[in-house]
């Protein structure tokens, strides 16, 4: 390494460490998880593996080793402590995290107390630093297109969806705490293998802000982000060395002009410029389909569909009127509101069940209860003739035994593309980490969803925006159809809608209950909550109608649409 920087080997040995612990942080920022424990964790790392090597064994690699995994074990504990926490308590509780450890090792003994440890054996050659950065950035690359890069990305932005789409949220944020601690851990670890001795004021709050700085100014949600940002930070007062003496200062002005300027960071810049050439070139093609004689405005007459051939003949041969969901005394309350009290029906396989009522009467509420949101405060829920007592409030769970929903508000992830956010509805599906040990499954279970949501964007049934577009820019009825899409990704058992088609034309609406009857058809079972009645008198198969948390009735279309006790409840008449 002495050979490529010179002088400056011992500035770009440090450097590269400090950006290995930076990737730490990086991957709980990416999550949405804004915490600091970072330099706490190099802090274990460094002195347990310098009580290894000093006083056990000095192989620097089983030190080095040591280090990282108890480093993590303390990882995993700290974020199950803080598992409930988010946003600016977090983060104070994390700072508080990082001054108890650096307390912790000026007053143990072990630790060599505020002169810290001395005589920790030296790196041979900052080649092995190199070698692991390198290790580091390809394994974060390759986390960037997995299916848990994602599942973090959704986390960050829409931490509700990615529950309701199969993502243990809690065992996430835990397994983030553990990588982060494991690689917060190597780096102090190797940091006292560099210097060949460690103090405890190495890990104070001006190293939170450094780590910070590296991965705000090189890109949070960029693989190669903490490395440039690492580069522009470390690399910067050493090039322009009259600057050294303002290093932090350095750091703050380029964190305010980033955040300011460029919230994605550095690195996302040629990210935002081939943006802005796609767009534009989407609008050339537009403009050009609007003036060519041969376009049409004819609308479209049906949703496209995420269902193969082959899944609608298996749906179809399922026993349809069979009982597929069972309520039983359902109640929930907020503090002294009754939401639902004792509502009891069951759910037919097949059957597109319309569920109305007056605002507040409770459909939300059934519906967060159905779908794990939240847990009943009484009563029971049987599913495919199975108990779902342990499911209820985890809408992961849920959502793997096959019961998926849509939102009352849209709830698309505004920085993926729409294919991408298609694609995330068929995360349970996935083939993950230990769940497949076969990679011939893996390759044909991705190949298989790939394929699925290719042919969402191939139809020409329906109007959708290039796979590729945002979809924060989208018209209104365009994000509501793939927010169903997204659904049907995940081949649901019951699909459960929260006012799909709120806000939409006429001719958009009779667009999505035409789908719903075609799903329908093909063996999909749907509850849908709607304001329109004739909307769902025209296409549901049972109404059920809730008042005050009561089931009021439940039958046929035309039997409850002409009920007293339903136009008094629901019409005021």
């Amino acid at each position: 390494m002495s050979s490529l920087f010179g002088a400056y080997t011992f500035a770009a040995e440090n450097a590269v460490i400090w950006i290995i612990a930076s990737y730490g942080a990086y991957l709980l920022f990416r999550a949405g998880i804004f915490a600091v424990p970072q330099v706490g964790f190099m802090a274990i790392g460094a002195f347990a593996s310098g009580v290894w090597t000093t006083r056990v064994s000095n192989s620097i690699v089983v030190g080095a080793i040591f280090g990282a995994i108890f480093a993590a074990v303390v990882g995993i504990a700290l974020g199950f402590l803080l598992r409930r926490l988010a946003g600016i308590y977090l983060a104070i509780a994390t700072i508080a995290f990082v001054v108890v450890v650096q307390i912790l090792c000026t007053n143990f003994s072990i630790t060599g107390g505020a002169l810290g440890l001395i005589g920790i054996p030296l790196l041979p050659n900052g080649n092995s630093l190199l070698i692991t950065l390198g290790a580091v950035i390809v394994l974060m690359i390759a986390l960037s297109y997995s299916w848990a890069g994602r599942a973090m990305d959704v986390l960050r932005e829409q931490s509700v969806v990615a529950a309701h789409f199969g993502v243990n949220v809690g065992m996430y944020r835990v397994a983030l705490f553990g990588v982060s601690g494991l690689l917060g851990g190597l780096a102090g670890a190797l940091l006292g293998n560099m210097a060949g001795f460690i103090q405890p004021g190495q890990f104070g709050f001006s190293s939170i802000s450094q780590i910070v700085a590296v991965v705000v100014i090189g890109g949070t949600f960029r693989a190669l982000g903490p490395l440039i940002g690492g580069v522009i930070v470390f690399g910067l007062p050493e090039v322009v060395t009259s600057l050294g003496a303002y290093a932090t200062m350095i750091d703050g002005v380029l964190l305010l002009v980033v955040v300011v300027a460029v919230p994605g960071g550095v690195a996302s810049l040629p990210y935002l410029a081939v943006g802005v050439v796609r767009r534009w070139r989407e609008r050339r093609r537009v403009d050009i389909a609007t003036l060519s004689p041969a376009s049409s405005n004819a609308p479209s007459t049906a949703v496209g569909s995420t269902l193969t051939p082959e899944d609608e003949t298996a749906s179809s041969a399922s026993s349809v009127g069979d009982i597929l969901m069972t309520l039983q005394s359902v109640s929930h309350s907020y503090g002294g509101v009754t939401a639902l009290d004792d509502v009891s029906f069951d759910i037919r396989r097949g059957e597109v069940l319309g569920l109305i009522g007056p605002n507040g009467s409770g459909k939300t509420t059934l519906l967060n209860v159905v779908s794990g949101a939240i847990r009943p405060r009484s009563g029971s829920i049987i599913f495919e003739s199975t108990d779902m007592a342990r499911m209820l409030g985890r809408p992961d769970r849920i959502a793997r035994a096959g019961v998926v929903r849509t939102f009352q508000n849209i709830r698309l992830v505004p920085s993926m593309s729409a294919r991408e956010n298609v694609a995330f509805g068929a995360y349970r599906r996935a083939p993950r980490l230990l769940v497949s040990f076969s990679w011939a499954k893996a390759r044909r279970a991705t190949s298989e969803i790939r394929s699925q949501t290719s042919s969402v964007f191939a139809t020409d049934r329906w109007d959708l925006p290039s796979p590729n577009a945002r979809v924060s820019g989208l018209p209104y009825g365009t994000q509501r159809q793939l927010e169903i899409e997204r659904a049907l990704a995940a081949r649901p058992k019951l699909f459960l809608l929260d006012e799909p088609a709120a806000g939409m034309t006429p001719t958009e609406r009779a667009h999505v209950f035409g789908r719903l009857r075609e799903l329908a058809h093909a063996g999909v079972t749907i509850v849908v909550i709607e304001h329109d009645l004739e909307s769902l008198r025209m296409h549901c198969d049972r109404i059920a109608v809730l008042n005050f948390g009561h089931l009021l009735t439940i039958g046929e279309p035309d039997q409850v649409a002409t009920s007293p006790e339903v136009a008094e409840a629901y019409l005021g008449v």
